[in-house]
């Protein structure tokens, strides 16, 4: 197993070639912007609701293909579209959702049903809407 994994390797080597220093920059420069919005990227997690970081997360890869159309002139594909379109209605979904959510939360807030330390968890069929008061540990 160990041979069979070694052989591409060897190839590889082969064949290789020195980077030269403008793809050296550029590869660099990919590391280092990489590397401030994953720092980014935890702060936000830290400081904001986790629900809707992770919601402009998930479009992570809409914006990774619309820039390489526009900026490094890949061309644009039926299921690239696609992909882009489905992730645009899916994160727009989740986050019209969880606005939905915290309305119902403040309203029953508002209305005196909620201790301060609950939260109102709500889930959502074809006929009707369950809530129930869900405990938090913690401040926010």
């Amino acid at each position: 197993a160990a041979l069979s994994g070694a052989v591409p390797v060897l190839a590889w080597l082969q064949e290789f070639v020195m980077i030269d220093k403008k793809n050296l920059y550029y590869m660099t420069m990919i590391i280092v912007m990489s590397a401030i919005a994953q720092i980014f990227l935890s702060r936000a997690f830290a400081i904001a609701n986790a629900g809707t970081v992770a919601i402009a997360n998930f479009t992570q890869v809409m914006w990774s293909y619309g820039f390489g159309v526009l900026f490094v002139n890949e061309k644009p594909t039926i299921s690239g579209i696609l992909g882009a379109f489905s992730i645009l209605v899916g994160a727009s979904v989740a986050a019209f959702a969880q606005a939905r959510q915290k309305k119902k939360e403040q309203q029953a807030k508002a209305a005196g049903t909620l201790a301060r330390n609950q939260t109102l968890a709500c889930t959502e069929t074809k006929t009707f809407v369950l809530c129930y008061d869900r405990e938090i540990s913690g401040e926010r």
